[in-house]
């Protein structure tokens, strides 16, 4: 399956419950599971696809996972809105990765909204700029 198939399945999994309030969210143990297990899935396979894209067009390779947007932004293929957006939401999966008990659902149910919109962004602008170079983003 491709990447990016992965990545919108999470994607649409947060859509689901994109208007549950946080109340349910904060008292719900297997909702809360679900939303951060979704979110960090859809997190890493942007992070996944960056890095497997920069591979295939080599050049600099990133030092960091959240370095690797602000290449691709470099190289036009996203704007530097979408690369900081990344980038931030990188550091959400970081959180949600190391430091799941000190998870704040309120923070979470908010950008959940921001987080699904942005990550469309970036599939769009990522996949219009290698479609312009010949590339599937299927491919990946």
């Amino acid at each position: 399956m491709a990447l990016i198939n992965l990545i919108t399945q999470s994607l649409d999994r947060l859509e689901e419950v994109r208007d549950i309030d946080v109340a349910s969210l904060s008292q719900d143990s297997r909702l809360q599971s679900f939303v951060l297990w979704n979110l960090y899935s859809s997190i890493q396979g942007t992070i996944d696809l960056t890095l497997k894209v920069l591979g295939r067009l080599g050049g600099e390779t990133p030092d960091t996972c959240s370095n690797a947007f602000k290449i691709l932004a470099q190289r036009s293929l996203i704007t530097s809105e979408t690369a900081m957006n990344m980038k931030q939401a990188t550091r959400l999966r970081n959180m949600i990765l190391y430091r799941y008990g000190e998870v704040d659902f309120i923070t979470i149910k908010n950008v959940v909204f921001d987080h699904l919109n942005e990550s469309k962004k970036f599939i769009t602008e990522l996949g219009t700029a290698l479609n312009g170079s010949g590339i599937d983003i299927l491919d990946f």
